[in-house]
């Protein structure tokens, strides 16, 4: 793995554990803990394209600041599937293809620097790293954050939603556009995960009678199955 420190130094990175332990102390609990439809294993994904992976230190080299992750895909210009986030993990793993894709999985930033701009720089790492990579393209499914706020709106209506400048209301779609990035259209399917509805309640707080939830960008089905949309961008 890189180390991208502040002063944007790369080293290598030597104490993965610590990366895990950032990821899961910046997510959703459901995140992790949920069952996935298919074989999806995002610790066996960025473990197989360690050259993937981004990591910005603080200046003593101690402190994780900001990650990224990504995959390569065996995926083709046009191709940017409904199933965006699980199908990239399982595709990428199947290495009987040629790998030409990369795909941008998380972008995680320690809580004390959001709204740094460290963000955008890590958005822009990614894409470097995939050009120094030779890769050609680099396509990222978008889990915009304000989402949340409206579950049962579907994410064809959210992305018309604008501020008074024009811009997207959704900070996180801001930042991928400012570098760089364009909207390609919705994977509806992206994550899929399954749990009890006594796990959910206890990540989430209480289901609502339409079957949302805090965290949720999406309601639950009648069997306590969560569908995820996110949003397709390319940045190269």
């Amino acid at each position: 793995m890189q180390i991208l420190p502040i002063k944007k130094t790369v080293l290598q990175m030597r104490h993965p554990d610590k990366i895990y332990q950032f990821l899961h102390d910046g997510w959703p609990e459901f995140m992790w803990k949920a069952t996935t439809e298919e074989d999806v294993n995002f610790y066996s994904a960025i473990e197989a394209f360690p050259h993937c992976q981004v990591i910005m230190m603080d200046d003593t080299l101690t402190e994780i600041i900001a990650t990224s992750h990504g995959v390569i895909a065996p995926w083709e210009n046009d191709y940017f599937p409904d199933t965006g986030y699980d199908q990239a993990i399982i595709d990428s793993l199947d290495h009987n293809h040629c790998l030409k894709t990369y795909v941008g999985l998380a972008v995680t930033i320690h809580p004390d620097y959001r709204g740094s701009g460290i963000s955008a720089q890590m958005l822009v790492a990614m894409r470097n790293r995939a050009i120094e990579l030779g890769l050609k393209r680099v396509i990222i499914p978008v889990k915009p954050p304000l989402k949340r706020q409206y579950p049962l709106m579907s994410m064809e209506n959210f992305l018309e939603m604008k501020r008074d400048d024009g811009s997207h209301i959704d900070p996180w779609i801001r930042t991928q556009l400012k570098v760089g990035g364009v909207i390609k259209g919705v994977c509806h399917k992206s994550v899929e995960l399954k749990a009890t509805k006594e796990d959910w309640e206890r990540w989430c707080g209480p289901i609502n009678p339409d079957m949302t939830a805090k965290h949720l960008m999406a309601p639950l089905t009648e069997d306590y199955k969560y569908i995820e949309p996110n949003v397709w961008i390319q940045h190269l």
